[in-house]
């Protein structure tokens, strides 16, 4: 058995809190305003804590990332795990998508507006 760096640990139990946070936050409160920012906070510190714990595993074992998935493997033998890092990130694209998808008309209204104009 591998025993990794103490720091390790203490980053994938406070990435397993900030997970159970975020689902009771997103199962009992509507995500607006204050709400949605503490979450995506939240969320940020999670993607944080999650990679930084896989970067000092990655001195212990062979960590490969792929899309929604961490393959770890050690002389002991592998396991694959869903990488939360990644869902993460999808999750607050979901959250903001109308935002985002805002910004996105303004800035191509913006461009439209701007090539249309004579010089």
């Amino acid at each position: 058995m591998i025993m990794l760096d103490q720091a390790v640990y203490v980053y994938s139990m406070l990435a397993g809190l900030l997970i159970i946070v975020l689902l009771a936050v997103s199962s009992l409160f509507e995500l607006k305003g204050i709400v949605k920012i503490f979450f995506t906070a939240s969320s940020i510190a999670l993607i944080v804590l999650h990679y930084t714990a896989l970067y000092m595993m990655a001195r212990y074992e062979r960590i490969a990332v792929y899309p929604f998935t961490i393959l770890e493997e050690a002389a002991a033998g592998g396991s694959i795990s869903p990488d939360v890092g990644q869902i993460t990130i999808l999750v607050l694209l979901f959250t903001w998508r109308r935002e985002a998808a805002n910004t996105l008309r303004r800035l191509l209204r913006f461009e439209n507006n701007h090539e249309a104009q004579p010089r």
